[in-house]
């Protein structure tokens, strides 16, 4: 348990050159946040220059440089408050309190289901995974950010219920990531303009299926059934 809490990430993220002391410097720290969601979800982070950012917003690029330092600063500021965003609105299970793993597990398949199938969100994902081609420090900061610290949550989730005895699980980020699988499927799937699930496919029974067989695969296997 102690060396999964210990490789939790610690929000990994890099201090911006200046943060605003005024209510007049956050209100326009803000406006130049909005504008740059706005237009790199439009154009693309390439398509978009300092230039045309203020033409966007008004000011010129001197409160960029003072608040972000540079156009990646800005794009790693959007990273950090989408993904504080998401964490506020969805409120994923952290513990398991008074319910069993089952439904925990389920409500958290249902919680990521409803945040992957908003289309701006996927949007800022498509434009992530572009960035990073070129700037691979842009993926990690999101990947620290978003999935790491999805798993390692999972992964105490996890330790949790081993320790009440619904579960076997000796190695609970591995399990974490193996639990995170199946919801990839849906998330590339709409990455790519997809249906989240295929047509034939009831989502709520695809939920069930996939949290049961996780589920019965961590338990508890008996000295006879090892020996067949």
């Amino acid at each position: 348990m102690s060396d999964v809490l210990k490789k939790t990430p610690q929000q990994a993220q890099p201090s911006m050159p200046c943060v605003p002391q005024t209510r007049r410097g956050t209100e326009r720290r803000e406006a130049l946040m909005a504008a740059a969601d706005e237009l790199f979800l439009q154009y693309g982070f390439d398509g978009v220059s300092l230039d045309s950012l203020v033409a966007h917003v008004g000011g010129s690029k001197a409160s960029i440089y003072q608040y972000f330092g540079c156009k990646k600063g800005l794009l790693v500021a959007l990273v950090q408050r989408r993904h504080e965003c998401f964490f506020n609105e969805y409120a994923l299970p952290t513990e398991l309190g008074s319910r069993s793993l089952r439904e925990v597990l389920l409500e958290t398949s249902h919680m990521l289901f409803q945040a992957f199938s908003q289309p701006d969100k996927m949007a800022f994902m498509r434009l992530i995974v572009n960035e990073s081609q070129r700037d691979p420090e842009i993926g990690r900061i999101a990947y620290e950010l978003g999935p790491a610290r999805g798993k390692y949550t999972m992964a105490k989730i996890l330790i949790e219920a081993d320790a009440r005895g619904e579960i076997d699980c000796p190695r609970p980020y591995e399990s974490a990531v193996f639990f995170s699988g199946f919801l990839q499927h849906i998330k590339w799937r709409l990455l790519i303009g997809l249906t989240p699930i295929e047509d034939h496919i009831d989502i709520n029974s695809f939920f069930e299926f996939t949290v049961d067989h996780f589920i019965a695969s961590h338990q508890h296997i008996s000295p006879i059934t090892q020996t067949k």
